[in-house]
């Protein structure tokens, strides 16, 4: 019954006197030679064309009336079945078979409330019909009435403890409930009764996948591919679990089963990318996503996929394309948002703009990508950021203006764009990726607090291991916390835990030599996420995160950051790499092989022995570093150091080097960002300044090049005289911009004229 797991009621044969509304002897004996001949044997359409027959000489025998209805309903004529169950009744106002008969027909064709109804009114009639209650349960389960349908279930596997249909049905109606362990046990009850039972075992193969148990849901498809093995879409979902328990040559080997089996389920060419990207062999994978599309051309998926893979191989034109596919997938085929009244953001100028970004996904992604909305700003446009309002607060000192939503109300803006499908637009226009940190930043008051609070004792280490893991991105990204017992081990080395929620019962069963140090039920306990994550990460030394939103966080603050990560992260991670083009403060440490955290931290663990030595030396008695002077200085000077930065920025290659430039820039641009609006247009006066910074650093190189060359003839000297004038120029520059501004800083100097 696993196609049809409805049951119909065949009425029985009614000997006795004839009468209204009874059976016949005729009609009894024609039954019979119809269930012997042909209902037996599954020859339906035989058995229709001979109930008719009979019924054109007996047209009122409702029990002849009902039995062509179930033949109907057998050959798939559900709607022709519906008039001849409503005709039984007609003739037989209380025939419990084809008030059961109806119901089931009504529920195939969607009808629920209908088919509830009458299979209410035949367990009115026959209260302990188990083929009523199953067939009720069903019902009430299609229409999502799960513990009503749970309660009839229950009651038709007691009439019937046998069944196993009843079993699988009750699994289905206590999974929908949440209530796992019970329904488990219901497709294994299932199971037991029909161990060819393919739909209980498939179902229950679908549940632990659901679950992350994924070695059960390897064992219930190896049950339900061993009674059908010729089933495609078995071997596919059979090779999902193998890949989600790090079993992927094996997976690759039941999605190539499944292919055999049929050559066109883009499904299974689509997994087999996945599989093979785990195992590093990213070009097999992007043939396979290349073939899904093949068979499937408009299919979201495998466009998605192969941008996903393609991202990951740093190839990030083609990458940003086949992500745009995101939208395409599931019940929401827009992003548009229709309330802002805005053209979607093609690339034109933005001076004088209005434009709307839209957040997307989970709170790493918006802090991965608000990098972009500065951006924004300084192509001209006023920018609004629609974002959960939880992040608001840390998203405030982003350099803008930047305006802050957390819902839409009915506006007008000139322009709206995803957030995610910045980088798409910035590398069309031919911006580099941008890795400038840090573009966010902590409250001074806060770090002072935890500064305070944490201390200066030892090297100060951040952690965070786990991400929600019921998310389907959190999945193999999250370690066990006493995989760190070797960090804790190391001399001197402070573990201090940044988890909230998911995770921290870890705490609680540490090894006893293990020690993490908690921040108390005060720690980020407000509304507004991340500002005291985002403090403590300032007042320690180094921060340690698998791949979540923390890490996130301590990228776009320019802390250092080590991340530890699985043998195939996500795209953004790219491979073979221990760096990041996103956060220049980062270091990568990979799994060597898949689902090996021992041997991360096993290669972690000695560089951080050595970090924490050389940060003790370097920091005389324990004590912490000063943090960096804050000091008035005039526009002039301000601006001047700025340009010379965005110089650097564009001109140094060192990953280092443009390391430290960024967090500087970073700095000087949220000073500059927080001094309120600027009452002079300086747009002229600070292009004349870079062109200037510019000019001496190409002067700069030329008379180093001499110096190199040990060639001091009149070019050098022509050089050297050149660099002086062009600084005086500077000079003035920046003394006006001082004078525009109303300084109360000036520069002065005074050399012998010339």
């Amino acid at each position: 019954m696993d196609a049809l797991p409805n049951q119909l009621e065949r009425p029985a044969p009614e000997p006795g006197p004839v009468s209204v509304g009874t059976e016949t002897p005729e009609a009894a004996e024609t039954r019979r030679r119809v269930d012997r001949q042909h209902y037996a044997a599954g020859r339906f359409a035989e058995a229709a064309q001979c109930l008719r027959a009979y019924l054109e000489r007996h047209p009122d025998d409702p029990a002849a009336v009902c039995d062509l209805g179930i033949a109907l309903v057998a050959q798939g004529q559900v709607a022709e079945s519906v008039r001849w169950f409503q005709r039984a009744l007609q003739l037989r106002a209380k025939f419990v078979p084809a008030l059961i008969n109806l119901g089931v027909a009504l529920l195939k064709l969607n009808r629920l409330h209908e088919a509830a109804a009458n299979l209410h009114q035949a367990l009115t009639l026959e209260p302990d019909n188990p083929i009523a209650c199953f067939n009720l349960g069903v019902a009430l389960h299609s229409s999502r009435h799960h513990e009503e349908a749970v309660t009839w279930l229950r009651k038709a596997q007691a009439l019937r403890p046998e069944h196993a249909d009843t079993a699988n049905e009750l699994g289905n109606a206590l999974r929908a409930l949440e209530r796992t362990e019970e329904a488990v046990e219901a497709y294994r009850h299932a199971i037991a009764l029909r161990p060819s039972f393919v739909g209980a075992a498939h179902a229950l193969g679908v549940l632990f996948q659901a679950e992350r148990r994924f070695a059960e849901a390897v064992a219930a498809f190896r049950t339900a591919l061993d009674a059908a093995p010729d089933r495609a879409e078995l071997w596919n979902d059979f090779g999902s679990a193998l890949q989600g328990a790090c079993r992927h040559e094996e997976a690759v080997a039941a999605y190539r089963q499944s292919l055999a089996l049929r050559p066109g389920l883009a499904a299974a060419h689509c997994n087999m990318a996945l599989a093979l990207a785990s195992l590093g062999r990213m070009e097999e994978g992007i043939a396979a996503c290349e073939r899904a599309i093949a068979v499937e051309p408009g299919a979201p998926v495998p466009h998605m996929n192969m941008g996903c893979l393609l991202l990951t191989l740093g190839r990030f034109r083609e990458g940003w394309e086949g992500y745009e596919y995101r939208f395409a997938i599931g019940d929401k085929k827009t992003w548009i948002r229709f309330e802002a009244n805005a053209e979607p953001w093609l690339g034109e100028s933005l001076v004088g703009k209005s434009i709307l970004v839209l957040g997307e996904q989970g709170n790493g992604d918006h802090l991965h990508f608000a990098r972009y909305l500065p951006l924004l700003v300084d192509l001209g446009a006023s920018v609004t950021f629609l974002a959960p309002a939880r992040l608001h607060r840390l998203f405030s000192s982003l350099r803008g203006p930047i305006s802050l939503l957390a819902d839409l109300p009915v506006a007008r803006f000139d322009l709206q764009w995803p957030l995610m499908s910045l980088p798409l637009r910035f590398e069309k226009l031919g911006f580099p990726l941008p890795a400038e940190v840090p573009y966010l930043a902590a409250e001074p008051d806060r770090v002072a607090h935890w500064r305070e609070r944490i201390g200066p004792a030892g090297f100060r280490v951040a952690i965070a291991w786990q991400g929600n893991r019921y998310a389907q991105v959190d999945f193999g990204r999250s370690y066990p916390l006493k995989k760190l017992q070797p960090l804790a081990a190391i001399p001197g080395v402070r573990l201090i835990s940044l988890q909230m929620g998911e995770g921290t019962e870890q705490l609680e069963s540490l090894p006893p030599d293990m020690k993490v140090e908690v921040l108390g039920p005060a720690f980020d306990a407000g509304e507004q996420a991340f500002l005291d994550a985002a403090a403590v990460m300032q007042a320690v030394d180094l921060v340690i995160s698998s791949d979540t939103a923390l890490a996130h966080l301590a990228g776009a603050l320019g802390r250092p950051l080590w991340m530890a990560l699985n043998s195939a992260p996500e795209w953004r991670w790219l491979r073979g790499r221990s760096d990041s083009p996103w956060y220049p403060t980062a270091r990568l440490f990979r799994q060597p092989i898949a689902g090996d955290w021992d041997g991360v931290f096993a290669e972690m663990a000695p560089a951080l022995a050595a970090l924490a030595r050389n940060g003790a030396a370097a920091v005389p008695n324990g004590r912490a570093a000063p943090p960096a002077p804050l000091i008035p200085v005039s526009w002039g000077e301000l601006l001047d150091k700025l340009s010379i930065l965005e110089i650097k920025a564009e001109r140094l290659s060192d990953p280092a080097a443009l390391a430290n430039v960024g967090r500087e820039l970073g700095s000087l641009r949220a000073a500059l960002g927080g001094s309120g609006e600027n009452p002079h247009n300086l747009d002229a006066l600070r292009q004349r300044l870079r062109e200037t910074n510019e000019r001496l650093w190409d002067l700069e190189d030329t008379i180093r090049g001499c110096e190199s060359e040990q060639c001091f003839d009149g070019h050098f000297v022509d050089v050297a005289r050149t660099i002086y004038r062009v600084n005086d120029e500077r000079s003035r520059i920046k003394r006006q911009i001082n004078k525009e501004m109303g300084s109360g800083f000036a520069e002065e100097k005074h050399y012998r004229r010339y």
